[in-house]
């Protein structure tokens, strides 16, 4: 974040304080962790509707799938138990 401002500039005003919260700065912003959950928040955070539509999507293709395993389980119990003649 800072590395692209600070390049060829020497601050002789600013205190070691100042120097230690940059470097601070840049260790967090290149971390993975902060990567990954900087992506996930806009992603899923910024946008609710798509976080809803998720969940209905799964709801809806789980119940598809156990409707399907019912009614494929359901038809065998509905043959005929007695033997033809």
């Amino acid at each position: 974040m800072w590395d692209n401002s600070q390049s060829g500039i020497n601050y002789f005003g600013y205190s070691q304080p100042y120097h230690d919260m940059v470097k601070k700065i840049n260790r967090q912003c290149k971390s993975t962790l902060h990567i990954v959950k900087t992506e996930f928040y806009q992603l899923f955070c910024s946008r609710p509707w798509y976080v809803t539509d998720v969940i209905i999507a799964s709801l809806v293709a789980i119940g598809t799938i156990i409707q399907v395993y019912t009614s494929i389980i359901g038809s065998n119990r509905m043959k005929p138990h007695f033997l033809p003649n």
